[in-house]
């Protein structure tokens, strides 16, 4: 167990690049600590190789939420609802990968793979959430206030600039975590994680050879979402401000502490719309992928890839085709 603590703060770096991920495609999958999860229509399943080099799977049959509940598939609140759930069973994913990647004891059953308790999975979860939160909407905004930018005052080239700077932020962010040996080996992971899933969609047999032939970019990845809702919450937050500013009498003469306390919160809960906006925006994406408009869409996508994946060995292409096998046998795909 004497990893537990270096793969516990890796699960809480990785966590932010899943806070964004929502996914309706027939198969899209996501890296995990040392493995793959690959998800249909019909569940998901994660393979995890273990230290002593054995394959570990879990499945579970998972009907979305916006399947399930119809009022959850209207337009706009499918995008909140996708990218909750795909928050959920994310981060259940990464918890489980933590946990069997722990294993040192290669005599233990499967069944026996050490787990944390409820209690501690929840605490990690809400810190995961809170320092992406924190790095990527309270930050940039106490950043532009600092360079002297009035919020209040002049709302959209305020989060103009915000906007840049929690790029900035999230481009350095990357760039630092990749440094890390356990991150590096996810986006490796996700490397094959993409490479697979282009192999199944041109109908190759799914062997190592075949996947290796595939590139490690795809146009629809999930992490691509993040530059979409970056661009969007730009729109969303300075119309929310200045919605505040012309309806509420006396706002702007509030020292700026105090209008921080009330917008920061503010801009928090609009990161719902906003999810569902970029959403939306995707998702025409994914429908029109030869227009020369959606093209210049997921271009920047495929450039912001490069830091977010790296090129897989055999091991880890074999553990992201034993994920879509087994996720494929769940049948409705």
């Amino acid at each position: 167990m004497k990893n537990a603590g270096r793969l516990r703060l890796s699960c809480i770096l990785y966590f932010p690049l899943l806070m964004a991920r929502p996914s309706e495609l027939a198969v899209g999958g996501q890296a995990v600590i040392e493995g793959v999860m690959m998800r249909g229509k019909a569940g998901y399943a994660i393979a995890v190789r273990r230290p002593d080099g054995k394959i570990v799977i879990k499945e579970e049959k998972k009907i979305p939420w916006h399947t399930k509940y119809k009022w959850l598939g209207f337009p706009l609140i499918r995008g909140v609802s996708v990218l909750l759930e795909a928050m959920v069973v994310g981060f259940k994913a990464l918890e489980y990968s933590a946990n069997v990647a722990m294993d040192e004891n290669p005599g233990e059953k499967e069944e026996e793979i050490p787990t944390l308790s409820r209690g501690h999975m929840i605490l990690t979860f809400f810190v995961s959430f809170l320092f992406g939160i924190g790095l990527f909407v309270v930050l940039p905004n106490l950043v532009t206030q600092f360079l002297t930018y009035n919020e209040a005052g002049t709302p959209v080239l305020f989060h103009i600039i915000a906007g840049i700077i929690r790029m900035g932020i999230f481009l350095l962010y990357i760039v630092l975590i990749s440094m890390f040996k356990d991150i590096k080996r996810v986006f490796e992971y996700h490397g094959a994680e993409h490479k697979t899933i282009h192999a199944y969609e041109a109908e190759n047999e799914l062997t190592v050879e075949n996947v290796k032939q595939h590139s490690r970019f795809h146009p629809r990845c999930g992490t691509s979402f993040i530059l979409t809702v970056m661009i969007v919450s730009i729109f969303v937050f300075a119309l929310v401000t200045g919605v505040i500013v012309q309806f509420w009498p006396g706002f702007i003469a509030y020292p700026v502490w105090l209008q921080k306390l009330i917008l920061i919160p503010v801009h928090i809960l609009a990161m719902m719309p906003v999810a569902g906006l970029s959403y939306e925006v995707n998702r025409r994406c994914a429908k029109t992928m030869d227009s020369p408009v959606t093209k210049a869409i997921i271009t920047p996508g495929l450039w912001f890839q490069r830091l977010t994946t790296r090129e897989p060995d055999g091991s880890q292409m074999e553990v992201g085709i034993t994920s879509l096998k087994k996720t494929l046998e769940l049948g409705d795909v």
